[in-house]
């Protein structure tokens, strides 16, 4: 649902590839209208990024380390990651199916940002149908390339055709 939204947009939902935009996407999820203007601690909620676990990747059973994540501009979380350390227990440290002491966890592909205390700003597996706000991100050099393209093409189906000489 969050990537159609953003997609309606033009845009799509949020690739973070260092702390900084890191810290500016936890700034802005809010459900305050204006949360850089007017930041309030209390108006900060979940949000979706644009983070998901590459399909076919895993289940339910496939340790942290060997989960394939990418974000929707098709980068990797190679070079900066910010997943939640939830527990001491290596087992249940972010990305985790959302598995805990009392439950076996669930086969989820898709990554929030946290809101809740101390985890502020981390990220965290959670099932697609999560209710949350969504983050998402235009790329004006994106839209300029696809109306450049579709013009070039509508040129080239309105030139005439010449007729060889006889």
């Amino acid at each position: 649902m969050s990537e159609r939204w953003c997609e309606a947009l033009d845009a799509e939902l949020v690739s973070i590839n260092d702390p900084k935009e890191n810290d500016f996407v936890h700034r802005i999820c809010h459900n305050d209208p204006d949360p850089i203007t007017y930041p309030k601690e209390t108006t900060h909620t979940e949000c979706w990024i644009g983070l998901r676990e590459k399909v076919g990747t895993g289940s339910v059973n496939t340790p942290q380390l060997q989960q394939k994540w990418r974000w929707s501009d098709g980068s990797g979380v190679d070079a900066y990651a910010n997943w939640a350390k939830v527990s001491p227990d290596p087992d249940l440290i972010e990305p985790n199916n959302q598995k805990t002491k009392k439950s076996m966890g669930f086969d989820v592909r898709s990554a929030m940002m946290n809101q809740d205390d101390d985890k502020r700003g981390f990220w965290f597996d959670a099932p697609a149908q999560t209710r949350a706000n969504a983050v998402c991100e235009k790329d004006p050099m994106k839209k300029k390339e696809e109306e450049q393209e579709k013009k070039k093409k509508k040129a080239m189906k309105t030139k005439p055709k010449q007729a060889p000489l006889e």
